[in-house]
């Protein structure tokens, strides 16, 4: 008997908020600059979609959902990610602003990710 392989693939929302949050520790960790960590954890956010997108394809629970969870969960995952690598010590997340950019971060990467479900 055949069995189908099931995977299980992260809603939008947890997507979002583990690619940024995953995302912004690990570039402001490699590369303590932000505004190149801001560039790769986008650019992070914008293909990981591209991972597993046709079993994700079904998720159509309306217009635009899937783009608005990737972009709340991002924009939740930037804010986290800043503090943990604040609380962590690496050097520059101990300022406002760059908790503020690596939430909008996650709101942009969100945003431009999230709108890959649909079509790819």
């Amino acid at each position: 008997m055949a069995h189908d392989r099931v995977a299980w693939y992260p809603r939008p929302f947890a997507l979002g908020l583990e690619t940024a949050g995953i995302g912004w520790i690990l570039a402001v960790w490699l590369i303590p600059n932000s505004l190149i960590a801001a560039v790769l954890t986008v650019l992070g956010m914008v293909l990981v979609p591209h991972w597993g997108a046709a079993e994700r394809a079904h998720w159509h629970v309306g217009a635009g959902m899937e783009t608005m969870e990737m972009m709340v969960g991002g924009t939740l995952g930037g804010f986290l990610g800043d503090l943990v690598a604040a609380i962590v010590g690496l050097p520059g997340t101990a300022t406002a602003m760059t908790l503020m950019t690596a939430s909008m971060v996650g709101m942009v990467g969100g945003v431009l990710g999230g709108g890959l479900f649909r079509g790819v």
